[in-house]
């Protein structure tokens, strides 16, 4: 009988420290995800146009077009 009941209160103690789903901390999470990934994707496109442009530079340096 004792050892019911100290097996149900540790049975309520674990289910207690359980975290419970905190579903607007997991939707935060995901704008942080989406946002990291189109900041890096908007990083390569910049580059990418950089590179470009520095092509043009040194192509019109070169050739005086």
């Amino acid at each position: 009988m004792m050892s019911e009941i100290r097996r149900r209160r540790r049975k309520e103690e674990r289910n207690l420290k359980k975290v419970k789903p905190n579903p607007e901390k997991e939707r935060k999470d995901r704008r942080i995800k989406i946002y990291g990934i189109l900041a890096l994707v908007l990083f390569f496109i910049l580059a990418l146009i950089a590179i470009f442009f520095k092509a043009i530079w040194e192509f019109r340096a070169k050739y005086g077009a």
